[in-house]
C-alpha cells in the first residue's frame, strides 16, 4: 500500500499544518505528501491558476499511489476543489479517504439546501470519511454517505512536551495565570476575556493573551480605551517561548464560539496539565468532561467566565485534581504517536476493502 496525503504546506499556519507536522515523524515511508494551495501566493497567481497547478500536480502523482487522503474543510473553495480530486482519483480507480478538517456551519446549511446532490455524486463515492465531531459524522450520513465514518481528534506534538515536568499545580501561588492561546479573532471570545478581566481586576489573576490575527489591531484599540492592568498581549508564540508560557500558566481559557473542529490549543493545554474553561463547540462536545477537565461555559457569556474563575479561586485544590486528569487523558489520546497509529489503522482498514 502506498498513500498520498494531499494537504496544505506544512510550513504554513493553521490546524492542518500543525497536525501533519506532529504526526509525520511517526508515519512509515509508504506515506508521502502532495502540497497544494496558498504556497503559490508568492507567485502572484490568481486562485484559479493556483488550482490549475494543483490539479496538474495531482494528475501527475495520483497513479503512483493506492490510497489518496484528502483534507478539505467543509467550505466553498475546498468543497469544490476536492470534488475535482475525488473525480480524478476515482477515474484512476484509487481508494480515497476524505478527512474534513474544518466545518463551516453556514456552508453545511448550503449543502442541505443546494449541494446535497453534488455531495452524493462525488463525496459519497469515497471509501471512508473522517471527521472531528460526532455532529459532523451524523451530518455526512444524513447527506447519503453509507461507508465507514471515523471520529478523530487533532493532536499534540510530543516534541513540545520533552521538558514537561508538572506533577501538580502549585495551589499556593500568589497570582493565578490565565492563558488564551489561539488566533486573535472576535469569534474566539477575546473581548469576553477582556471584559471578564476588567471585572476581576481586584482578584489575584493575570490574563495572558497569546497569538496574532486579523483582530489584533482592534483588540489593542479596545485595550487602550478600556485599560486592564491584569492583561498582557504576547503576540505570536512559538518554540521555547510557547512551551514556557504553557508551563508558567495555571488555567487555559478558550471561550470560542467560532465554528471549531477540534481546537489544537485545548489539546495542548490539557497535555501541559492545564484545566480548561471553554465553550462546547465542534469536537469538544464529544470528549470534554465538565468539572473533571475544567468547565463548560455559554458562548459570549462574560458572567460565566467570571463565575467559573471565582469558583476556582474559592476552591484552588480543584486545579491540582483537574491538572492530573488532563495530563493522563491527553497522554492516552492526543499524543502525536498515538494519533498517527490511529490514522495508520484507518489506512489499513480501508485498504482491506480491496
Amino acid at each position: 500500500m502506498k498513500v498520498l496525503i494531499v494537504t496544505l504546506d506544512l510550513n504554513g499556519p493553521g490546524g492542518v499544518a500543525h497536525y501533519y507536522k506532529a504526526v509525520k515523524p511517526h508515519l512509515p515511508n509508504y506515506v508521502n505528501f502532495l502540497f497544494i494551495g496558498k504556497r503559490y501566493k508568492s507567485w502572484n497567481l490568481p486562485s484559479c491558476f493556483r488550482l490549475v497547478v494543483d490539479v496538474f500536480n495531482f494528475l501527475f502523482s495520483v497513479n503512483k499511489y493506492d490510497l489518496i487522503h484528502l483534507n478539505p474543510s467543509l467550505k466553498t473553495d475546498c468543497f469544490f476543489r476536492d470534488l475535482i480530486f475525488i473525480m480524478i482519483a476515482k477515474v484512476f480507480k484509487k481508494q480515497v479517504i476524505v478527512f474534513f478538517r474544518g466545518w463551516d456551519i453556514s456552508f453545511e446549511q448550503k449543502v442541505d439546501k443546494k449541494f446535497k446532490n453534488l455531495f452524493r455524486t462525488f463525496y459519497c463515492k469515497v471509501d471512508c470519511i473522517v471527521v472531528l465531531a460526532d455532529h459532523f459524522a451524523k451530518k455526512v450520513c444524513s447527506w447519503g454517505y453509507s461507508g465507514p465514518v471515523y471520529c478523530e481528534t487533532t493532536t499534540v506534538d510530543e516534541r513540545l512536551l520533552e521538558s514537561l515536568n508538572r506533577d501538580k499545580i502549585n495551589i499556593n501561588k500568589k497570582i493565578t495565570k490565565i492563558l488564551f492561546l489561539s488566533r486573535i479573532e472576535k469569534a474566539k471570545g477575546i473581548y469576553e476575556i477582556i471584559d471578564a478581566a476588567r471585572r476581576l481586576d481586584q482578584y489575584p489573576l493575570k490574563f495572558i493573551i497569546g497569538g496574532d490575527g486579523s483582530e489584533m489591531a482592534n483588540l489593542q484599540k479596545y485595550l487602550n480605551k478600556h485599560p486592564c492592568n491584569n492583561v498582557t498581549l504576547t503576540g505570536y508564540l512559538k518554540g521555547d517561548h510557547k512551551i514556557n508560557t504553557y508551563l508558567d500558566s495555571d488555567i487555559f481559557l478558550f471561550p470560542s464560539y467560532h465554528a471549531e473542529g477540534m481546537p489544537n490549543s485545548i489539546l495542548e493545554a490539557m497535555a501541559f496539565g492545564l484545566p480548561v474553561i471553554t465553550c462546547c463547540t465542534g469536537g469538544v462536545a464529544d470528549f470534554f468532561a465538565d468539572e473533571k477537565m475544567g468547565y463548560i461555559i455559554r458562548p459570549k457569556s462574560v458572567d460565566d467566565i467570571v463565575n467559573k474563575l471565582k469558583l476556582i479561586l474559592a476552591n484552588p485544590e480543584v486545579l491540582s485534581t483537574m491538572s492530573v486528569y488532563n495530563l493522563n487523558y491527553a497522554r492516552d489520546r492526543f499524543y502525536s504517536g498515538v494519533v498517527a497509529n490511529r490514522l495508520l489503522g484507518i489506512y489499513e482498514s480501508t485498504n482491506k476493502k480491496v
